[in-house]
Formats: C-alpha cells, sequence, structure tokens
C-alpha cells in the first residue's frame, strides 16, 4: 500500500495542487538539468551533494526563482534556500520560520539514515502554515499566497 502510494505521487498522479503538480512534473521527476542555467547545480556539486538531487533543484530553481538561492544560511531577499546535511538545526529552523514573513520555499536535504534531520523535518511540518512536500531525501516548504496548510508525500 504504501509503495503504491509513492510511487503514485512519485509522478504528480493523486496530487491535487496544481503548483505541485507542476513542480513535481518540471523540476523534480527529472534526473538531468533541464536549460541552460547550471549555477545552483555547479554549486552543490562542490558541496558533495549528488548529481540527481542536484539536477532535481537546479530545475527548482529555474523553474520558480528566477535564479535566486543561497544554500545553509536564513535567506534575505533569495527565494530558494536549501538547508545540506551539514547545516546546523537552529539554521534549519531559522530558515522555516523565515517563510511566514513572504515569499519563498525551503527545500532540506535528508538522507535515509539520518532520523535526528528526519524527525526536524516532520517538527516543522507540523508547525508550517502552509504547503509542505516530502520525499526520500528532501522536505520542501513553501509559502506562496494560496497555498493551504498541508503536507504530501511525494
Amino acid at each position: 500500500m504504501w509503495l503504491d502510494k509513492h510511487l503514485r505521487h512519485r509522478r504528480g498522479y493523486g496530487v491535487h495542487s496544481p503548483f505541485l503538480y507542476r513542480i513535481i512534473r518540471e523540476a523534480l521527476m527529472h534526473r538531468n538539468v533541464v536549460g541552460k542555467e547550471r549555477g545552483l547545480y555547479d554549486e552543490l556539486r562542490r558541496r558533495g551533494i549528488n548529481k540527481a538531487t542536484a539536477a532535481r533543484l537546479q530545475n527548482l530553481c529555474t523553474l520558480e526563482c528566477e535564479g535566486k538561492w543561497c544554500i545553509d544560511r536564513v535567506a534575505d531577499g533569495e527565494e530558494l534556500a536549501i538547508a545540506t546535511e551539514g547545516c546546523a538545526e537552529c539554521i534549519v529552523r531559522a530558515m522555516v520560520n523565515r517563510l511566514s514573513q513572504g515569499d519563498g520555499m525551503v527545500v532540506v536535504l535528508h538522507s535515509w539514515g539520518n532520523r535526528g534531520r528526519r524527525k526536524v523535518c516532520k517538527e516543522l511540518v507540523e508547525m508550517h502554515n502552509s504547503m509542505s512536500a516530502s520525499d526520500l531525501t528532501i522536505t520542501l516548504y513553501f509559502s506562496h499566497k494560496g497555498l493551504p496548510k498541508q503536507h504530501i508525500v511525494i
């Protein structure tokens, strides 16, 4: 049952949010960089993030953020903030809390075996006042006008 649900949502099927469906289909589904912009991809690879995850995040940035991003720090005008596994818990919490002040998104990276980081992500999902989504290696927090408070497992 869980595997069936996970595979269905992985391609966007069963996701009732047009916003998230578009992100899944146009950014997260692709394992290679789509488009010419590669700045975020190169920086993530330099920090040791695997190729598929770096490509997915580059595609997300190209689709939604117009190239405005930051890594492992609280966003100051950037539309996409990414917390890698090396980012401290207090910074991750501050990044997600900052979303309540405006539009943007935060992506928290976590490995399957990092139970501490996954626990923090779960707590932040409960506290976050807008849409969030997660899969096995990332949790996304959105703050866009009109998005309901809900969490979707991709």
